[in-house]
């Protein structure tokens, strides 16, 4: 049995392949407690369980609760000294400044 591809079809087999290389999704998760804002920009968060989502290099990050998607932020990357150890979301006085990733040399920054 003989088998032919055209090199359409060869090329969208490849993507199908790669895609989940390249449309990676990284997520944090976060209970928030009291009302907190996001650092430089004017979107803040009521109490409740919030998830990150970024995709590698995006400048924008996503802020879900629950099924609904709530925000959409600007944000940076910044390198660390080492890889982090875990996946945090860094806060101080009630407004969420970074994000780190478990197994990442970067952090995600919010910028206004």
């Amino acid at each position: 049995m003989k088998l032919r591809m055209g090199l359409g079809s060869m090329l969208l087999a490849a993507l199908s392949v790669a895609a989940p290389a390249w449309a990676r999704t990284e997520a944090a998760t976060m209970d928030v407690m009291q009302p907190m804002t996001v650092a430089g920009t004017n979107v803040t968060l009521q109490p409740g369980h919030y998830e990150f989502r970024v995709k590698p290099e995006d400048t924008h990050v996503e802020i879900w609760k629950g099924a609904k998607a709530v925000a959409n932020v600007p944000c940076e990357w910044v390198p660390l000294n080492s890889k982090a150890t875990e996946t945090e979301v860094l806060s101080n006085n009630n407004q969420i400044q970074e994000i780190e990733l478990k197994g990442e040399n970067q952090a995600i920054r919010f910028k206004g």
